[in-house]
This record gives structure tokens, C-alpha cells and sequence, in this order.
């Protein structure tokens, strides 16, 4: 379950398909042709839905319509906004994909690569200058976002340990 804006919220439902209710109604609005939604991310009026199908959705958060998809390198964990119209997927087994809106209707991959060596659980900006937390299952790593790619920092917490 995910909330979208004040007014929605995205479900499963039991044919692994995106319900989109609105909210106080309590009402079916549509459900979207997504399967295994796994995260999702509103920045500005764009939705975004990671799957566990590798698949990246955009959709329109007013209308819900689909307006692009493009496959990443592996099941979507979470996503992260970098800025506008550019945001991370943090991937199983380490993987990160770095997808830019085009035009605000097209998906476009700019950078991939395995990162880590665990899975990505959660990218959070911290707060120094194009600075990444990165949640993974065998610790806290940090990274900068720099000419549109990742570098991984020497900084690792958590060793060994499942952090999201």
C-alpha cells in the first residue's frame, strides 16, 4: 500500500495488479495494468512505480494514466528523487538504475550499474551536496551523485548488518 498525494492510494490487489482508491470515498478510481508494485514515488505530478517484474513505471498522478515504462537491470527495492526529473532505483543485488524524465512524459536511463554487493533497500539524500545513504543488506554505504553517475564513498556503518 502506497499513498499518492492526499487523495489516493495505490493496492495490490489478489490478481497482483495497482487498485487506485480514493481516499474518505472509499471507492475504486481505476486499477492500473502494473503487476507486483513494489515501491512508488510522487515528485511533482509524475508517479513513479518500481516492480519486482524489473519494470519502472511513470505514470500522470492527476489522470493515472501510463505514460512511459523501461526495464531496469533487476527487482526495484525503492526510489529515491535527485532532483526534478531525475531519480535512483535501488535494485536487488546491488544494482541502481538512474532514470530522467524527458519532455515530463518519457523515461529515459542515464546510468546503471551493481553498486553494492547487497540489495538496496532504501536511498535517502542526506544532507551534504549530492550525497546518497544507501540501506543495503550488509550495511550502510554513502555515495555522491556526480556527471550523472554514482560514486561510492569510503564511508561504511553497519557492516554485516541488514539496514533499510
Amino acid at each position: 500500500m502506497n499513498a499518492v498525494g492526499e487523495d489516493h492510494i495505490l493496492v495490490v490487489n489478489s490478481e497482483h495488479k495497482v487498485d487506485v482508491f480514493k481516499r474518505g470515498a472509499s471507492r475504486k478510481v481505476k486499477t492500473l495494468d502494473i503487476e507486483y508494485m513494489r515501491y512508488s514515488l510522487v515528485v511533482n505530478n509524475l508517479l513513479f512505480i518500481g516492480t519486482e517484474e524489473k519494470m519502472l513505471y511513470l505514470i500522470d498522478a492527476l489522470t493515472f494514466e501510463i505514460l512511459d515504462r523501461i526495464m531496469t537491470q533487476s527487482y526495484i527495492f525503492t526510489i529515491c528523487k535527485i532532483d526534478d526529473c531525475t531519480i535512483v532505483c535501488g535494485e536487488y543485488q546491488g544494482n541502481i538504475d538512474v532514470v530522467r524524465v524527458r519532455k515530463g512524459e518519457q523515461l529515459v536511463k542515464i546510468h546503471g550499474c551493481k553498486l553494492l554487493t547487497g540489495n538496496v533497500y532504501k536511498i535517502v539524500k542526506t544532507d551534504r551536496p549530492n550525497e546518497f545513504c544507501f540501506g543495503c543488506g550488509n550495511g550502510m554505504y554513502f555515495g555522491s551523485f556526480e556527471k550523472e553517475k554514482f560514486i561510492l564513498g569510503e564511508d561504511k556503518i553497519f557492516s554485516g548488518k541488514y539496514v533499510t
